[in-house]
């Protein structure tokens, strides 16, 4: 089966380096694990640091993928850091609602949802 690569792409960071903007594009599979664990490297996943990841441009996520995100979510988040999922589409947010992302990290509709929500979040998100 060919599928796409993964892309991925730093949008922003705010001016004290406490949140981290990246868009992922294409598909994601098994082999983009490593990809997904590097998460955790960065400043952001540190300490109080929060992640948005902008899905709005992620066709299609595979069971695995999924899995070790949300994983990658649950490191961020015993470091008090925050991962916060953005824009999902239809079979995306599926996939990500049958493995439990809203039990390890924040799901919004939209990047400036997150961002905006960003200082009020204790806890996990919304997944409406």
């Amino acid at each position: 089966m060919d599928h796409p690569d993964l892309f991925v792409s730093a949008l922003a960071r705010d001016r004290d380096g406490t949140c981290a903007v990246v868009a992922l594009a294409g598909r994601a599979g098994i082999s983009d694990a490593a990809w997904f664990r590097r998460l955790l490297e960065l400043p952001e996943a540190q300490e109080s640091g929060r992640i948005i990841l902008d899905l709005s441009r992620l066709s299609a996520i595979d069971w695995w993928a999924t899995l070790i995100l949300l994983w990658v979510g649950r490191m961020v988040s015993r470091r008090s850091g925050t991962l916060m999922l953005a824009s999902p589409q239809p079979a995306v947010a599926r996939l990500l609602t049958g493995a439990g992302a809203a039990q390890a990290v924040a799901v919004y509709q939209s990047v400036q949802q997150a961002y905006a929500s960003r200082r009020r979040t204790t806890g996990h998100g919304p997944t409406s």
